[in-house]
């Protein structure tokens, strides 16, 4: 129901503004923008700025905060933000499954973009 997610978000709101530093509540408040509204690109922006707290419970939060990040904003259709956070989880990652979880959205990604290349260029041809 939107109305409990709307409380549940505003409520962590209130929690994230008395503890600027925890992880958690913005984090929250990104899955249920995502989970309970298809808000895919208020949970990215939730989620990267999780991504600027000290404050976490495991290491791998950060982690899995960046990941949630590119795929809300591919969900969007914003490919140049997912491609950056995509791209930088590939870079910074020591974990070979990560790395290749990154590659393969890196890859999907850049292959959308030269089909729909081809599909306008074939377009055009056919017009002329």
């Amino acid at each position: 129901d939107n109305g409990e997610a709307n409380a549940a978000i505003a409520l962590l709101e209130r929690g994230e503004m008395r503890n600027p530093r925890e992880f958690n509540y913005p984090f929250l408040q990104g899955l249920i923008r995502f989970l309970s509204r298809s808000d895919y690109l208020g949970a990215a922006a939730c989620f990267e700025r999780a991504l600027t707290k000290p404050i976490v419970e495991h290491a791998e939060q950060p982690r899995f905060a960046r990941t949630m990040a590119a795929r809300m904003y591919q969900e969007a259709g914003q490919d140049d933000l997912a491609l950056n956070l995509w791209r930088a989880l590939e870079a910074q990652s020591r974990e070979a499954m990560v790395i290749e979880i990154a590659r393969r959205n890196i890859q999907r990604i850049q292959a959308e973009r030269r089909h729909a290349r081809a599909r306008v260029f074939g377009r055009r041809k056919k017009t002329h």
